[in-house]
């Protein structure tokens, strides 16, 4: 038995890999390798306990803890502890206390430190950071520190640090045991866990938790720490700085959200005002920009203030004077009054209805429903599965209730959806975003549920008068909350800019400054109309494509722009409409060529391999560019085919290849080919750079993972967005860079030719740094030929192993055979691959999933999946790799 002990350095990736062992906990141990869970306290990663107990000088429980552990897995050779203490405290334990800890460890097996070097000057500016950030502590003096960095650098203790080879020959001394050293730098967390375990294919590096804060925070904060006295004002000034600021660090903001309103409202606003520049000049702080955070905290604090000195019954009076409209009111027909009308003739939410009043079976769809007892748990999670924690949480449920209520005039069925309103208001009104659970002040979860209350009141007001003079106090009451929802809403700290959620929330908001009179909601109203144009500049590519990575979500936002449109008139959205015409014929044109030919869309990123529907006929029927969807939406039945074959989009990078705009009756068989480039913004992105997927001769034969579902820890949800799920090539010693922004850039269409017979399309990906791919796709149409020709070359002149990926579904019959590989479906049509230069060294197929381990799976629809087939070609040890990949196809006559 090993015992790896990993003792820092801290600020060297420790969270990162800490986190990461801790989620690969089940794939570790079928390796022999255990991370024990025992040591960790709360929802920690890390084995901080062992500190606890050295400073209680109970070593021999530590170690019996272990012990314990180690005995309930069988066939383990190694065990992996983690805590970057080891090397903070190393100097404030007594010497005699290590040397038993490491003895007792030995019992277990060998002893090996494990250690993160990182450069002196990253490292001293992180410590500081981190230092300036922490609450104070009486086991460490310079926690919450006011010194510059260079009176820190002075420090004793920080010296010490300092000197890496004195602190590690420290330890080592200590143990009496050798340390393997690794340098900080991207990728390292990976390069341990392949130390570690050779097989690294299944494991996914977790990003790091804990982002550093900007040097003109950093420094607010460290005047801020001259000044302050108490924790709880410490908190709520970095409560007041996450409103202003990017504020991107864990413990940063966990302070912060201690904080509460009361004391906000004692703190000096004028202290901002004597923010002094130029005192940290060498943590690198731009005074301007320092100044503006500042300038920005104390306006914000300032107006806080404002809205909150009178007493909270006379603001809840003052909200009374703005009151809904009646729904007779002109601008109410679009947003309000027609969404009612369609919802409540929806037989699906009469049927749904019915089973929650009656047989109390409560099912969010597109859900399985489960057995309804009370409205008082809205953080259950009977399903495991966010989505449907979500959906309850927006009380999507409530459209069910009115369209049931339609159907059976049963006044009982409004009566209980306001038992439903009623319990999440007197629950969680007046709490806010620092509450636990996460969908109740969600940004998405928020908007569509003060919708959701919006619609309820008026159906109730036109539908059910009787019943709302019965209840007029309950009706008083969702109105103050709507505004409650319209405040938060209307927060820039609560937008998520340039998000679909954050255009959910710009919608939302205009609808409640639509339906609310008064000065307040004509803010409203024009705070939302700025926010959705900036939204449609935004998410949308001067291409027409939107920029979140995936089919689906370009369709529901486009729907999303289209919905504000129709709803609204002219007299409210201003400019706004010739805003969304300017781009919304090229929209529809990319709806109109990634639709395969079997009328669905291809599942990338988060898309399900779903038909889509007809949105656009009322606004956009009279245009060729809707004859041409049409064509595509019907599989030829209806409309006119588009004149044009294949589409590169080299700014958002999409490819879409096909042979023909065949007649209906054959429409189905047509040959479609999705090239994805790149990722154009963090959202609903998956790690797909290069991919292919391929439909012909009406079935699937290259494929993408799919969405399966939103929950990130799940196994298979991690497999569908990790490059094992996709058509591109795993590289050994190759990893994404740590910043996201990197990946944004590290990919171009460098040419392509869009003309048949003979489209192609080259690409240069540089993700998977220090290697530098480049992908042509080339498509003759006539031969059903496609070749994939792939290049790679690294800065460093190392060897690597490269894993070309095929996904296949798991109809396809997959024959191996000298170097050759045949694909056979079950109709008859067959797939013929070879390989061009470079010899492959190994040619395999692995499938489905076994335990937690994934091989090849695909999701055609949300919460579900299904095994495929992953043909995996290897070529080892290559400075430089040359290949193409010939997929000929033998498709059956039409």
């Amino acid at each position: 038995m090993k015992v790896i002990l990993h003792i820092g350095y801290p600020k060297s990736a420790s969270t990162s890999l800490q986190n990461t062992l801790a989620s690969s906990r089940a794939f570790l141990r079928s390796n022999g390798i255990l991370y024990p869970e025992s040591l960790i306290g709360g929802n920690a990663t890390k084995h901080e306990e062992i500190l606890r107990y050295l400073r209680l000088n109970k070593v021999e429980k530590l170690v019996r803890l272990l012990k314990h552990e180690v005995k309930c897995f069988g066939d383990l050779h190694t065990i992996v502890l983690s805590t970057e203490s080891i090397i903070n405290h190393l100097d404030s334990i007594d010497a005699s206390c290590w040397r038993r800890f490491f003895e007792s460890l030995k019992q277990l097996g060998s002893l090996e430190l494990l250690v993160v070097r990182r450069d002196s000057n990253s490292f001293l500016r992180s410590y500081y950071k981190q230092a300036v950030i922490n609450p104070s502590s009486p086991l460490v003096s310079f926690y919450s520190t006011k010194l510059t960095l260079e009176e820190f650098s002075a420090l004793p203790e920080i010296k010490r640090l300092l000197d890496f080879q004195g602190m590690v020959s420290k330890v080592k001394d200590l143990a009496g045991s050798s340390a393997k050293v690794f340098e900080y730098r991207d990728g390292v967390v990976c390069e341990i866990v392949s130390w570690l375990v050779k097989d690294v294919r299944f494991i996914e590096e977790e990003d790091s938790s804990n982002v550093s804060l900007l040097a003109e925070e950093v420094e607010i904060i460290r005047q801020l720490n001259g000044v302050v006295v108490s924790e709880d004002e410490r908190n709520a000034w970095f409560r007041l700085l996450s409103y202003c600021s990017p504020f991107g660090s864990r413990t940063a903001l966990t302070l912060a959200g201690r904080s509460e309103d009361a004391v906000i409202m004692d703190l000096e606003s004028d202290w901002l005002l004597h923010i002094q520049p130029s005192l940290n000049k060498n943590l690198g702080v731009d005074d301007d920009k320092m100044l503006s955070i500042a300038n920005k905290a104390y306006q914000w604090l300032r107006a806080f203030k404002r809205f909150n000195l009178t007493d909270k019954s006379l603001r809840e009076e003052d909200m009374m004077f703005t009151t809904l409209r009646p729904s007779t009111f002109a601008s109410l027909e679009g947003c309000v009054s027609r969404k009612i009308d369609n919802s409540i003739k929806d037989s699906s939410n009469i049927q749904l209805g019915r089973g929650l009043f009656c047989s109390k079976q409560l099912e969010l769809s597109p859900f399985e429903s489960v057995n309804f007892s009370s409205w008082s748990d809205w953080e259950q999670d009977p399903l495991n599965n966010r989505s449907w924690q979500w959906r309850l949480n927006w009380l999507s449920f409530l459209s069910y209730l009115q369209a049931y209520h339609n159907a059976s005039r049963d006044n009982e069925v409004l009566s209980f959806a306001s038992d439903a309103i009623q319990s999440w208001l007197d629950t969680y009104l007046e709490t806010d975003t620092s509450y636990p659970f996460e969908f109740i002040w969600h940004d998405h979860a928020t908007a569509l549920r003060a919708e959701q209350l919006v619609l309820f009141a008026y159906y109730c007001y036109r539908y059910a008068p009787e019943w709302v003079e019965q209840h007029s106090d309950f009706l008083e009451y969702l109105q103050r909350a709507l505004m409650v929802h319209g405040e938060w809403l209307s927060k820039d700290s609560f937008y998520s800019e340039h998000t679909n959620h954050g255009l959910e929330q710009a919608r939302v908001l205009l609808l409640l400054g639509t339906v609310f009179e008064g000065v307040q909601a004509h803010e409203w109203q024009e705070l939302a109309i700025s926010r959705i144009s900036s939204e449609l500049d935004f998410a949308f590519t001067s291409e027409g494509v939107h920029v979140e990575n995936s089919p689906a979500y370009h369709v529901f936002v486009f729907k999303v722009f289209l919905g504000i449109i129709k709803d609204y008139p002219v007299e409210v959205l201003g400019d706004l409409a010739k805003q969304f015409n300017q781009f919304s014929a090229k929209a529809l044109n990319f709806i109109t060529h990634i639709l395969r030919p079997d009328g669905k869309l291809p599942p990338i990123g988060d898309t399900e391999q779903l038909p889509t529907t007809d949105a656009y006929r009322e606004m956009l029927g009279d245009t060729k560019e809707y004859q041409y969807f049409l064509y595509a939406l019907t599989q030829g039945k209806q409309g006119v085919a588009p004149p044009v074959l294949n589409r590169v989009y080299p700014q958002t990078g999409y490819a879409i290849l096909r042979d023909q705009w065949s007649v209906k009756e054959q429409y189905h068989k047509a040959f479609h080919l999705v090239a994805k480039v790149g990722c154009s913004s963090r959202y609903h992105h998956q790690q797909d750079e290069g991919h292919i997927s391929i439909y012909a001769g009406g079935e699937d034969w290259l494929i993408d993972s799919g969405l399966y579902n939103y929950i990130n820890k799940d196994p298979v949800r991690k497999y569908m967005r990790s490059r094992l799920a996709h058509n591109v090539p795993m590289i050994s010693h190759a990893s994404y860079d740590k910043e996201f922004e990197h990946r944004l850039n590290a990919w171009e269409v460098t040419h392509y030719d869009d003309n048949p017979p003979k489209p192609y399309v080259c690409m240069r990906i540089g993700v998977m740094a220090p290697v530098l791919h480049e992908r042509r796709v080339d498509f003759d149409s006539f031969a059903k030929l496609v070749k994939v020709s792939d290049n790679f070359e690294g800065n460093d002149e190392k060897l690597r192993n490269v894993t070309l990926q095929w996904h296949f579904p798991k109809d396809k019959k997959i024959i191996v055979e000298d170097g050759r590989v045949q694909v056979v479906s079950p109709v008859g049509n067959r797939l013929y691959i070879e390989f061009e230069g470079a010899v492959p060294d190994n040619i395999s197929v692995v499938k489905g999933v076994k335990g937690e381990r994934v091989f090849s799976c695909f999701s055609y629809k949300a919460n579900t999946f299904e095994p495929s087939q992953s043909l995996r070609v290897l070529f080892k040890e290559r400075a430089v790799l040359k290949v193409a990949t010939v997929f000929e196809f033998e498709l059956g006559e039409p």
